[in-house]
């Protein structure tokens, strides 16, 4: 989907990127994007306490070094 489209609808109709089947690769940019600092951080924590390791392949926070939340969405 167009990220125009993902914008729109989260900008304009108070939508969301990820529906009901999570955050995944595809929309780790518009978690990054859309997703308060602090929400990512609650998030972190609760998958640092309820898994070990990584879980999937969603990275709740930035990590340093990488991309600036939303930069990666145009690329």
């Amino acid at each position: 989907m167009p990220d125009w489209v993902v914008s729109a609808a989260v900008e304009r109709y108070a939508g969301s990127y990820s529906a009901e089947h999570g955050i995944g690769r595809r929309n780790q940019a518009y978690f990054d994007r859309y997703t308060p600092a602090a929400l990512r951080r609650i998030a972190a924590g609760l998958t640092g306490t309820l898994t070990q390791g990584s879980f999937a392949a969603v990275r709740f926070q930035t990590e340093p070094g990488r991309d600036t939340p939303g930069q990666q969405l145009n690329k």
